[in-house]
């Protein structure tokens, strides 16, 4: 029992990471779009 949570806890951190780092590259490259469309 206790094994399949940690089991489950660590696949749906696993997915928040993804999650947060496709976020964090749409934000990088709005920054970077931006800074050309300002230039």
């Amino acid at each position: 029992m206790m094994s399949k949570i940690i089991f489950t806890k660590r696949n749906s951190d696993h997915d928040g990471l993804i999650f947060f780092n496709r976020v964090f590259l749409i934000y990088k490259w709005e920054k970077i779009v931006i800074g050309i469309m300002m230039d």
